[in-house]
């Protein structure tokens, strides 16, 4: 069920990118540590995955948006199952896991369609039947 729009994405998005981003420190991890860069390098992939995407809050149309919720979905299934891959063990894999697992779920419960452009087909086919 796609109940998630391209705007509240982009916003959900932004705020799992500062979410990584802080995670590191709220859990107190070695800065070199691999349960560091692991969180780092995926916030920093998805900040650049939404800046790039064609939709509300981009800087560059480089991905449309069906391939950047593609993009979101890898690296939040990557980032669920880390752990695993590298074996990591502790209480540190807990965000990996969450936050993973958060994205990749956002990826598939957001609709396809930027709002407008959804709009825009409705007054279209208004349009034509008439």
């Amino acid at each position: 069920m796609k109940i998630i729009n391209s705007k509240m994405h982009g916003i959900l998005d932004y705020s799992i990118v500062f979410l990584l981003s802080i995670t590191p420190y709220l859990f107190d991890m070695d800065e070199d540590s691999i349960h560091c860069r692991l969180l780092m390098v995926t916030g920093l992939l998805l900040l650049l995955s939404s800046l790039l995407t064609d939709f509300e809050y981009f800087l560059v149309k480089v991905f449309s948006f069906k391939t950047h919720l593609k993009i979101d979905f890898i690296l939040g299934a990557f980032l669920a199952l880390s752990p695993f891959l590298f074996d990591l063990s502790g209480n540190l894999i807990l965000p990996h896991i969450v936050l993973g697992i958060s994205v990749s779920v956002l990826s598939l419960i957001t609709k396809t369609q930027k709002e407008t452009a959804k709009q825009e087909n409705q007054v279209q086919e208004e349009l034509q039947e008439i």
